[in-house]
């Protein structure tokens, strides 16, 4: 684990680091996207994506076993990297340990907002999309 972090995985801004528990690698791109999220003017905070968190915060709907508040799972930069993972494993074909297995992405309540909304998905990856052609 990573010292007194619950996580598997977290981003340091302050000094652009990524850490990762070595037993379980399938949070790297979620954090990536933390990164990506922290250094870009595209971001979870752009205008392009405040559509995308209204639509995945109307719909989802949080499990009964989740460890941490409902909050945790609203802030847009976890939504940001939630849809940054999707789109890394659709768009990049990236399907290794560096992401979760794919039957997290179709079966997780955290997930489910864009798998059961393809429309929001779509906006989503749009902004990625973007994010890519201006680098």
């Amino acid at each position: 684990k990573l010292g007194k972090h619950r996580a598997l995985g977290l981003y340091v801004p302050h000094v652009n680091t990524i850490c990762v528990d070595v037993h379980d690698s399938g949070s790297f791109v979620h954090e990536y996207g933390h990164m990506l999220d922290f250094q870009s003017t595209e971001s979870s905070m752009g205008d392009d994506f405040a559509e995308v968190i209204g639509g995945y915060r109307q719909a989802l709907v949080v499990d009964g076993s989740a460890s941490r508040s409902a909050k945790y799972y609203q802030v847009p930069t976890e939504i940001w990297a939630r849809a940054f993972e999707l789109w890394s494993r659709e768009r990049l074909g990236i399907d290794n340990r560096t992401v979760q297995p794919k039957e997290a992405y179709e079966s997780r309540f955290d997930y489910r907002p864009f798998q059961e909304n393809p429309g929001l998905k779509a906006k989503a990856f749009r902004v990625f999309d973007r994010l890519v052609e201006q680098r």
